[in-house]
């Protein structure tokens, strides 16, 4: 399974999916490892916004 189709379907849990469908979905056999990807896709999707919203990158470039 290829990393975009694991983010497409983590994306599908997050809004209202089911874990265990995931689970299958994703082929793991230990729900430990689903619900790690799932909290690591959690973070970088707040990465993300936080990039695309924060102002402190041009804050920083004032100070240089």
């Amino acid at each position: 399974m290829s990393a975009r189709s694991q983010k497409t379907e983590i994306s599908v849990f997050i809004n209202g999916g089911d874990i265990f469908t995931l689970q299958y979905l994703l082929g793991h056999t230990m729900l430990e490892m689903t619900r790690y990807y799932v909290e690591l896709f959690r973070i970088v999707v707040l990465l993300q916004r936080h990039a695309k919203t924060s102002g402190i990158h041009r804050f920083m470039i004032l100070l240089l």
